[in-house]
């Protein structure tokens, strides 16, 4: 989303998606309720990393996931039940695997699921509240060009869809050329 509409507020159909550099976010409307809105975060994140080698090539796997919810209690781990106002959970999938000595094939796949309680803001037509699921799967090459400077191409297709609101559809594909130097 944010490749489409960079540094903006209140798009999408709903006029409810603010992004800033490579990334986006929701604006959630919480009704009020008898605990004053008191609102408490978590979130829980695992990330893992996998090299194994086949033959005399290499192949690296990377997985992030993420856990979140908002809720007016406060608990230790995110709460994903009715309870929350908001729950969501990410998972994302990597594979780098070697073509020629300074060349690796990636692939891609990413998964979200974002749901919301009756407290949040409901669609007017099913009088339900968000439930979307987003995925991704991508695909590229990385090409080490210096020890330092590496050449990065890939492309991705993606869709965002909710199910209770309509117009919440947003589906494409983008392409990504990145030459990066560090030093």
């Amino acid at each position: 989303i944010s490749r489409f509409f960079p540094f903006s507020s209140n798009q999408g159909p709903y006029d409810r998606i603010s992004t800033y550099y490579r990334g986006s976010y929701e604006t959630v409307e919480i009704k009020f309720d008898s605990t004053g809105n008191n609102k408490k975060f978590n979130t829980i994140e695992f990330q893992a990393k996998y090299k194994l080698a086949i033959g005399k090539k290499h192949m690296y796997l990377f997985y992030f996931g993420s856990l979140n919810s908002v809720q007016s209690t406060a608990s230790f781990i995110p709460q994903m039940n009715n309870k929350s106002w908001v729950r969501m959970h990410y998972h994302e999938l990597e594979g780098h695997f070697q073509i020629l000595p300074k060349t690796f094939l990636s692939m891609y796949y990413g998964f979200q699921r974002s749901i919301g309680n009756a407290e949040t803001n409901l669609d007017t037509e099913t009088l339900r509240a968000r439930d979307q699921k987003d995925r991704a799967i991508g695909i590229g090459l990385n090409i080490e060009i210096t020890q330092n400077t590496g050449l990065y191409l890939r492309h991705r297709w993606f869709k965002h869809q909710d199910l209770n609101f309509g117009e919440d559809l947003l589906q494409g594909k983008e392409s990504i050329f990145e030459l990066k130097t560090f030093f």
